[in-house]
Parts: C-alpha cells; sequence; structure tokens
C-alpha cells in the first residue's frame, strides 16, 4: 500500500482535461488498495464543493493547511485550535489600513466575522500583491517575534498573498505523520505533490513532488510533473523517484 497526498489548487485543479485524467488515475490508484488524500488551504465547505462539481475520489481530507484532517465518511480525526487572543493581536493589521480579506477558519468553513463561541484553526489576511506594504510586512514580522509559540507565514497566489496565523507547528506534512501511524505505513511508500509554499513541508519531508514553477518548492521536490496523473502512473508502475 502506498500513499499519496496532492495539493488542490493549482495541483490537482490545473486544467479541465487534466483534472478528468487526474480522477481518473486516482479513482484506479485507490481501487488498488491505497489511500489519496486531497489537501489545502481551503475550508472543508469549499473543498467538498469541489469534490462534488469534479466527482474527485478521496480517502481523507485535509483542510486549512493540515490543522484539520477528516476521513471519507467526514469523520473528524484531527484539529488543533488556535488561541482566541491571537484575534485580537490580529486586529494590529487593521490599525495599519488593510480592513478587507480577514477570514477566520472555523471547523468546517471561514468567515469575515469572528464568533467567540467557535474555536478557530486559523486567521488568514488575504492582500492583494499592489497593497502589499512595507508595514505590513513590518507589523506581520514584530508578531511573530512577540509570539515564537505561534506560527506566521505568507505565501502568495496570483495576484494575492495570504498572510498565515496558525497554532505552532501545523503544516500540510503534519496529517500526513498523523495517518502514518494511523495506517502503519511505510515512509518510503508516501509521495507528496503541490506547486506552493505551503506545500513545502509534506515536499520536503516524504517523495515530494511539484507542479509548476516555484523556486521555494523546487529546492526541495524530487521532480517536476505537468500533471498529477502523470506521479500516480509512475507510482503505479514503480518508476517514481524516491529520496530513500
Amino acid at each position: 500500500m502506498s500513499i499519496l497526498v496532492s495539493d488542490y489548487d493549482g495541483t490537482l485543479k490545473t486544467c479541465e482535461r487534466d483534472m478528468h485524467l487526474n480522477c481518473n488515475r486516482i479513482r484506479d490508484y485507490i481501487e488498488q488498495g491505497n489511500t489519496f488524500v486531497l489537501s489545502s488551504g481551503r475550508s472543508f465547505v469549499s473543498l467538498k464543493k469541489q469534490i462534488k462539481e469534479n466527482n474527485i475520489p478521496y480517502s481523507y481530507i485535509a483542510t486549512c493547511d493540515g490543522n484539520i484532517l477528516f476521513d471519507k465518511d467526514d469523520n473528524l480525526l484531527m484539529f488543533k485550535k488556535l488561541s482566541p487572543f491571537m484575534v485580537e493581536e490580529a486586529e494590529k493589521i487593521r490599525n495599519i489600513g488593510v480592513h478587507s480579506g480577514f477570514k477566520y477558519t472555523y471547523l468546517y468553513d471561514y468567515e469575515d466575522e469572528y464568533d467567540e463561541e467557535r474555536p478557530i484553526a486559523s486567521i488568514s489576511i488575504l492582500v492583494q500583491r499592489d497593497d502589499i506594504t512595507d508595514e505590513l510586512n513590518q507589523t506581520f514580522k514584530k508578531m511573530q517575534e512577540e509570539h515564537p509559540d505561534i506560527d506566521f507565514f505568507v505565501y502568495s497566489y496570483k495576484h494575492e498573498s495570504y498572510y498565515m496565523i496558525k497554532p505552532k507547528s501545523i503544516t500540510k506534512a503534519t496529517p500526513i505523520s498523523f495517518l502514518q501511524r494511523q495506517l502503519n505505513a511505510d515512509k518510503k511508500e508516501i509521495y507528496t505533490i503541490g506547486d506552493n509554499l505551503n506545500d513545502f513541508e509534506m515536499i520536503r519531508d516524504y517523495n515530494g513532488f511539484m507542479i509548476g514553477y516555484n523556486k521555494d518548492v523546487e529546492q526541495v521536490a524530487l521532480k517536476r510533473y505537468d500533471a498529477v496523473y502523470e506521479l500516480v502512473d509512475d507510482i503505479t508502475h514503480k518508476k517514481v523517484l524516491k529520496r530513500w
């Protein structure tokens, strides 16, 4: 048995033709007794909508950049809450003029407004590239220095940048490690593929591959593919590169 973990936006989802081929190969991969994990920065509701629209087969889904994990029956397996104190801290970003783009990710979805009755998984602040200022970056960096027990990072997608505030040491590699223990899987048989900086750790820590062009990801990826189905074919035919 092997495990394949794929990012969604920019990786599994590239074009309609590749999506169709990707899903067909993944369906065969699962039927052969393997495990497929769809991993995304999206919320549960958003990702499930994409799964339904594109008829994507899966064994598990990891949302919120690895902070929340569900099985194929939508049972919650893993969730680490972010301290509510960080909601107040995030207001420092509003105070310098960034008023839109705030998202509070809850267990199943994200909202523009904070609800103190519901635990949150992360805070993301979406900023258009042209609106990024030195003051914003300096404020975010200072918050990081003041709270070393919380993770702060920035990654870009198309013409936008996401300023993320998350529980410490949660990455897309976290649910993979959880499943590795739960399924008693051999790390040598775990494969990952992504396209952006939020995929970095899962690509670095496992047999990791990339889609597209990202200088940071390229440093740790074993190979670049044009589509996920190509990686599935290489795994199936035992032609895939391995880190170990």
